[in-house]
């Protein structure tokens, strides 16, 4: 290894040239430095692969730079796992090509990981860069705050109903949890609640209370783009099949003797979704209201 490190960090791109460079500069200024750096360039014509070849040439081995063959464009769920295929480290780390860390992120982050053997991923919150937080970003970020924070957390069972982690850039996990990862291309624009729901039946999640991550939140990102390729209700229907799909491979990966209890924590969870979207409906009726009586 180039170093003592630990931690191989996994950027996928595509056409990320213009915030390409705040990101990598992130990975290379951190306090703890990643022993491994693998950038997936996913069949990108802007320009980003030409940046992310110079890097390659300064860095050496410590930078691994990867296309799918022909330089195809495969999507997310390919682009990640062949990531994982070449990362050696004990922990791998994600970054997203238009967002960057806090310097001290690797650092704080593989400090929980080896002072807690029972966690086997460990998230913090995030700061959004954008000028006019989204409606969805804002209920996201409720549902993250909700979560406990400075402890061992068991999430198998709420992963199941919601990704409450806002990007995959906040996350570093054991490789150990990786390994057996199973993934579908069609569920691409939900790659990283697929990969969070499989993990958390596996082990338990930890999260700092710190924004450790700058978010970049802008109508070129992957989430922006996807949603307006699918329209919003067919985005919306999709996360509903993920939902179910992630059901079945919840089943599939959970010991024997826990699969009882998931079942009946699912039902009761379902018995109680109408409440929940009806408190949700009401809470948009009364905003509306409310700003239709300002003006």
């Amino acid at each position: 290894m180039p170093n003592h490190s630990t931690v191989t960090v996994i950027i996928p791109v595509y056409n990320g040239k213009t915030f390409l460079r705040d990101a990598l500069q992130s990975v290379l200024m951190q306090t703890y430095p990643p022993a491994q750096i693998v950038v997936i360039d996913d069949g990108s014509v802007d320009g980003s692969y030409e940046i992310l070849k110079a890097y390659g040439n300064r860095l050496g081995n410590q930078f691994t730079l990867l296309t799918h063959p022909n330089h195809q464009n495969r999507g997310l769920t390919q682009t990640y796992l062949l990531g994982l295929k070449n990362a050696y480290s004990e922990y791998i780390a994600f970054l997203e090509q238009d967002d960057y860390w806090r310097l001290d992120n690797l650092e704080r982050k593989v400090a929980i990981l080896d002072k807690y053997s029972q966690v086997g991923a460990v998230f913090s919150d995030v700061k959004p860069i954008t000028p006019i937080p989204s409606e969805e970003y804002l209920i996201q970020k409720r549902k993250t705050g909700t979560l406990p924070s400075c402890q061992p957390l068991q999430l198998a069972c709420r992963m199941l109903f919601s990704n409450d982690i806002l990007t995959m850039s906040t996350m570093i996990m054991k490789r150990e949890y990786l390994d057996a990862i199973i993934a579908s291309s069609a569920y691409d624009s939900q790659f990283d609640w697929v990969l969070f729901t499989q993990v958390a039946q596996r082990t338990l999640f930890y999260k700092i209370p710190e924004e450790l991550v700058n978010w970049r939140v802008h109508s070129l990102s992957y989430h922006h783009q996807t949603i307006i390729k699918q329209n919003f209700f067919k985005y919306r229907l999709n996360k509903i099949k993920t939902r179910f799909y992630l059901f079945r491979l919840a089943f599939t990966v959970r010991d024997p003797n826990d699969k009882v209890q998931l079942l009946i924590w699912v039902m009761k969870r379902m018995l109680l979704w109408p409440f929940y979207q009806s408190h949700a409906l009401l809470r948009k009726t009364f905003k509306i209201i409310r700003s239709m009586s300002n003006q």
